[in-house]
Parts: C-alpha cells; structure tokens; sequence
C-alpha cells in the first residue's frame, strides 16, 4: 500500500501523473544469512544497497527464510512490498507445507527472484517440479531475454531490438548464468519474459486471488511477481559461486528490474525523471557543504532545480511560478553546489525537472526530496582511512609513538574497524593493556611501557573547537563484557557473557575440578536469568579446556527448557535432547559411566527423569564442574546453584572459555592546547570498558578547564589512571564518530 502520494505534473501538454516520496515506502528484503566468500558481508548485500542507493527504505531480514511464523507473516504484511532474494535455499521447505502455506498466506504485493521456490514442490506458483541451470549461451553465458509484452509497464524505457530481446543478465558476473524453472507455463498468471533458446520464464505475475495454476490450490493474496535473478542456483546449498547468487545484472537490466520494483509498488513508471538523490531522500546528519546529485531520466537534455526550505513552494513552483525556490535553470550537469555553506540543523528540500531533448519535447517534473543538515562538526568518523596511504595508525599515535599501552587497529589489514560500527563504514578499533607490555607473543610486543593507554590525534595547525557556537565534544564508544565469575559461597554464584555452548565451539564460563574415572555430578540450579530463551546453566563433564573440547552437559534454560547437550568429537558439531517446559529450580544430574553419559532432571531431587543416555568416546581424566553462558554477547546471565555434589578432586578452579571480555577500566578524554595546557575528563562509570552498547558520550568543553578551545592541537582518548603505579588489565574497545555540537 503506498502511504504517501505527491502530485506531479508533466508540463508542456504531457498527461498528468502519480508519484511516490520514496522515504514513505518499506521494502522488506528476505533473504538467508549466507556470505559464501566470508568476507563479513551478506550475499544479498549488494542488492540491498542498491535499491537503498535509489532512495528506498530496506528493511533487510537476513534470517526471516529459515523459519517463518505467524508473527512475522504479520510484519511482512505491513511493508508495502516484500522481495524473497535468490539467497534462500527452497530445500527447507520440501516437507514444510506449513511454511509454504505461511508464505502464501502474506498479503503485501510480493517479487519472488528465487526459480527454486516457485515449484509444485514448495510454493506451488508453476506447475513443474524441475528448475534447470542454462548451459552457456555461445559467448554470453546468459541468454537473451524475449519480451512477450513489451506493452507492459516494466519495459518503459527499456531499450528492446526489434525482436523484442533484451540482454538482461551480464555474463561477466559471478558465474555467467542464471538459473530458470524448466517451463514456460505460467498457469493462471501473464507470461511476461522468457528465456531465449530454451524458452524457460523469466518473468510473470499473478494478480490478487488467481489461483497460480489450476489444481495447485494456492491462490495470490496480492499481486505476484516472479523475476529470476541472481547468479546461478544449485540443488542443494548454490554456494558454489562468490558471493552467492549475487548481484549479475546489465545497466538495462537494473533499469527493468527497478520498473518492476515501482510496478509492484503501484507507482507510475516514468523513465525520464530523474532519481537516485545524493544526499539521499530524508538523510539526516549532511554536512554543511554537501554537492546535490542525481540521475538524470534518459531523455533529458538540461535539468532545473528547484532548492528551499519549504516543502510546498518546492512542489508546486515551476518555469512560470518559479516561489523563488527555481535556483538553476537550465543546467547542463546533474549536480549542484550552493554558494555558501547550509544552514545548520535545517530541512531543505529540492526536486529536479528534466527538461528533454526535442526527440521526447517536454518536461518531466521530479519527485521531492528532502535533507536536514547536520548540527555539529565531524572531529574524525575514521571514514578517510585506508589500508595503503592513510592508516589510521599513522593518525592517531599509539604506544609507538606515547610509550603507553595502547595499540591502535588490527595487526593485518583492514586496520580500521569495518564490523562493529556506531555509523558509516569504519570505526576505530583499539586495544588497551595496562600491565607494562603490550601485544605480548606478538611481532609487536613492547615491554616497559606506561600502567595506562592513550590513544592520540595532533593537528599541525591550531583548531578552534568554539567556531560556529559549538560547546559539547561528543564521541561513541563500545566495550566488552567483563570475565565471568564464580563465587564459591554458599549460595555458589556464577555469571558469564558468551554467544554459546554450541555448535563447534563454545563460549561460556567454567567452574570445575579435576575428575579421573567414572561418577556423577549432581547440582540444583537456583535459578538463571533471563539473557535469551537459550542461555544455560548446569552440570557438565569436559575432555579439555579448549573452545572445541568433547564434552557433555545437562543446562536448565531461561524460556527452551531442560536440554542434554553434548559434543562427541573435537571441533564436532554440537547435538542435543532437549525437553521442553522445565524451568529454574530444578535439579540436573550427569553420569558417566564407562563412555555411557546419562542425563537426568528432577524438581525435587528425590525423582529424577532421564533425558538420554549416549556413548561419547572421552579420555579418563576430564575436568567436572559447573557451567554458564549468556547466549547474548552484550549481557552477562547470572546463575545460583545449591546442592552441589562433585566428585572431582582438588579446589574449585574457574575461567571463561572461548569469550572475549575487558577488565573493567576508566575511560578518559584530554584536550591540549598550542600552549601546552591540558585537561582531562573522566567518563561518570569507572568501568566504562565493559559497557557493551554504542554509548554517546557528551562533554561540556567548559569542562576541559585551563584549556585555549580556540587553539586545540591534540586529543587524546585515554583508559586506566594517569597516576597509575601497579599493573592493570587489558581489553578491547571501538570508538567512533567524535563531534563537536551546537547547543
């Protein structure tokens, strides 16, 4: 459903039409979570930055195909579009009809680009139960697409020969060919494009309530559309190809596949307006002295622009009613400087007709764009850095240049952060290690080095930090969890952090003795709070004390129940048997005997149910203990445990396994002037390092006491106590856009 229409007018005796705001249209983009070439990026990632480059909101679920429910057939329906990605595999469904009745069942206009999904075996859109990867094409290795209604809106502007082909598919991306389902029978549907040569769709669309084929007994519940896109599919996985099933289209074909896009939105399809808007369409935060930009519509010839503060003289203005807002008429490039910089903190907005050449006379009038200009000044947001010419070490000095335990980005390229990002694509990655040596058992190890961390910036030429009325320093930070604990009591508590104790590796905290034979384990589990449905605490028996050990244990869980979970070779998947409905307080028990482990569970202690008995090959000697993971990185999940019996030998030992944590440090700013004068502000939590959100810190620059603001010349992040004498700990810390604001 389209939520916002603007009118617009196409001038000079052209017929009236219908445009759409793209800032008021939700596209919802499912696909997997697959990145095939592990370069931290999803395969789909490329079509989702496209469509957002075109001024579209995206709202990308990465993970909505592996399991739909009915809560979210419900969001699903509330976008204004859903695409279903070629990165999907149909294979979950093939004994789901469940989940293919769910899919059916969303009422958004729905654009399927996946062959595989369309089958009389999944979705039941085509009657044919084959998709068919094309042979290579002569040269091309993609074939031709043949237009079967050139009349419909999808191929306005495109360019057709005059067999009505087109080449859709670029051969030179990914593997070179798409893949097709083996039938050009679109049932109930419109046959729109086929392949050439083998004559497979490529393709239709359904409108509402069309049953898709006769006896499929699946009816569209609003227009449907398949479009076959994406580098090749295989039965299977389709991962053979980097990245999967990405991006291959020619500029025609984007330029079809965004029509097909607009039709499915129910938005008029005019190829000589222009679009794709830098700054795009409702971006906040632009700087003061951003360039306009834009696409210029096929036809035209000169474009005018229309530039103000108010959405209505935008609109509405034209040659002969210019409001003063018509800044550039006529003007032979597709971009615009204002003279001067913007006002700070203020909307503007602006729209482009394309006035056209004489072989399509007219003017095409432009949707209306909108920004809003920033209220501060970028300090650093750690987008300029490169891996070559500009690395971010060689701007912010570290123990290399200061002595003191810091170390500024990663050891190999990239060497600014490119995952864990408050904003844009890069932040700034450091490590603190308070203790006196730095990067220990590395090629850059440093001894002798100071008890606290600086990270530092210096300007050559004095900055003034109070132009333009600023009068707060800003700069986002993000830490890690502190170590998990065990506390011996009684009550015996623990906490953790950790992703899992699962799959092939595990990352959770580890209270345990030393065991040699065969026995049992027995402890009640209190109680454990409520990190994720999936966080455990329990009993559990481990070969080593490794991330991928053998092991086996039995966890109460906050929301899945009691689970029996275990690990039979190293580095081995993880397997369970899990029963449902069992909550904190709850006893948990685990036996060995021989390589026989027996998990059982019982609410009293008295009457105990086993979950499982399995063989797990394992070595005598184990350690035996008490375990804890959060399953949520950014929370610690907390534990009791009573009634513990142990029969491991020795004093209680305790580590975290597998996770990444921080000591707990101070975290501080110091501004110094040309004059050498220095101040320095700590943040309110002395523990800053472990907090684990994007958190804003916001400084007052009347705090940095004694300091010339109009003459700064360094900035230096810091962690620990200046005054520091004893060693202290170590851990990892990302910062990122550092602002200077305007009230």
């Amino acid at each position: 459903m389209i939520k916002r229409l603007i009118p617009s007018l196409l001038l000079l005796s052209l017929c009236l039409i219908t445009s759409v705001n793209a800032k008021t249209i939700t596209i919802v983009w499912v696909s997997m979570d697959w990145d095939a070439d592990s370069d931290g990026i999803n395969d789909s990632q490329e079509w989702v930055d496209k469509l957002t480059d075109e001024g579209y909101t995206i709202d990308f679920r990465p993970a909505y195909w592996d399991e739909l429910t009915e809560d979210k057939v419900v969001e699903l329906n509330a976008a204004d579009l859903v695409i279903v990605s070629a990165t999907t595999q149909s294979g979950i469904l093939s004994t789901d009809a469940t989940e293919s009745s769910l899919w059916n069942s969303v009422t958004a206009p729905m654009m399927n680009c996946c062959t595989y999904v369309l089958r009389s075996t999944r979705w039941k859109w085509v009657n044919n139960g084959d998709a068919s990867l094309p042979n290579n094409n002569g040269d091309q290795g993609s074939p031709l697409m043949q237009v079967i209604e050139p009349g419909h809106p999808i191929f306005k502007g495109i360019s057709l020969d005059t067999n009505n082909q087109v080449q859709v598919a670029d051969p030179t991306l990914g593997s070179g060919q798409c893949t097709f389902i083996g039938t050009a029978d679109a049932g109930n549907g419109t046959l729109i494009a086929k392949t050439v040569g083998n004559e497979w769709l490529w393709i239709a669309e359904w409108k509402e309530g069309v049953e898709f084929y006769n006896g499929s007994g699946t009816y569209a519940t609003n227009l449907r559309m398949t479009f076959s896109i994406g580098g090749h599919e295989v039965a299977g996985n389709g991962r053979d190809v980097n990245p999967a099933r990405g991006y291959n289209l020619t500029d025609e074909g984007w330029r079809l596949y965004l029509n097909a896009v607009q039709y499915m939105l129910g938005i008029s399809i005019i190829p000589g307006k222009a679009g794709k808007p830098k700054p795009a369409d409702g971006t906040r935060d632009v700087l003061r002295d951003a360039v306009l930009s834009w696409r210029p519509g096929i036809y035209a010839a000169t474009h005018n622009l229309y530039f103000g503060t108010d959405f209505n003289d935008v609109n509405e203005a034209n040659e002969t009613d210019p409001r003063g807002v018509l800044v550039s008429p006529n003007q032979d490039a597709n971009s615009y400087d204002s003279p001067g910089l913007l006002d700070w903190n203020q909307t503007y907005y602006w729209r482009v007709d394309e006035v056209n050449a004489p072989t399509s006379p007219g003017i095409y009038k432009g949707n209306v764009w909108s920004f809003t200009v920033t209220n501060f000044t970028i300090v650093d947001n750690f987008e300029a850095y490169d891996d070559t010419d500009n690395k971010i070490y060689n701007t912010w000095g570290d123990y290399f240049v200061n002595n003191t335990g810091m170390t500024v980005g990663h050891f190999d390229p990239p060497f600014a952060e490119q995952s864990i990002v408050h904003s844009g694509r890069q932040a700034m990655y450091m490590r603190y290690d308070n203790d006196g040596t730095v990067n220990e058992g590395t090629d850059y190890e440093q001894s002798g080095t100071l008890l606290y961390s600086e990270a530092e910036r210096t300007w050559a030429d004095t900055q003034n930090w109070t132009k333009d009325g600023a009068t707060s320093l800003t700069i986002w930070f993000k830490g890690l969890l502190a170590p998990g604990s065990f506390t011996e009591g009684p009550p015996i508590k623990m906490t953790a952090g950790g992703i899992d104790i699962w799959d092939t590796a595990d990352q959770f905290h580890f209270a345990y003795k030393q065991f040699s034979g065969v026995g049992s384990i027995t402890a009640r589990v209190v109680s454990i709070s409520n990190t994720d449905p999936w966080a455990k605490a329990g009993v559990m028996i481990r070969q080593t004390l490794e991330p991928g050990s053998v092991h086996a244990m039995i966890v109460i869980t906050p929301g899945s129940g009691v689970s029996f979970q275990r690990r039979t070779t190293v580095g081995g998947a993880s397997v369970e048997t899990t029963q449902a409905g069992i909550t904190a307080p709850q006893w948990v028990r685990l036996t060995r005997s021989g390589n026989t482990f027996t998990a059982e569970y019982s609410a009293n202690g008295n009457t105990w149910t086993a979950l499982a008995s399995v063989d797990i090959p394992m070595l005598l000697d184990t350690y035996i203990g008490l375990c804890i993971t959060s399953h949520n990185v950014n929370a610690a999940c907390t534990a009791e445990f009573s009634n513990v019996n142990n029969p491991g030998t020795g004093n209680w030992q305790s580590q975290d396994i597998g996770t990444e944590s921080n000591i707990g440090e101070q975290l501080y700013m110091v501004l110094q002037d040309n004059a050498g004068n220095s101040a320095i502000v700590n943040y309110p939590d002395p523990a800053a390092t472990n907090i684990t959100a994007w958190t804003q810190w916001s400084i007052q620059l009347s705090a940095f006491t004694g300091v010339n603001l109009q003459s700064i010349t360094k900035l230096s992040i810091g962690v620990g106590d200046r005054a520091s004498t004893q060693p202290n700990g170590a851990g990892d810390l990302y910062i990122d856009d550092i602002r200077l604001y305007q009230p």
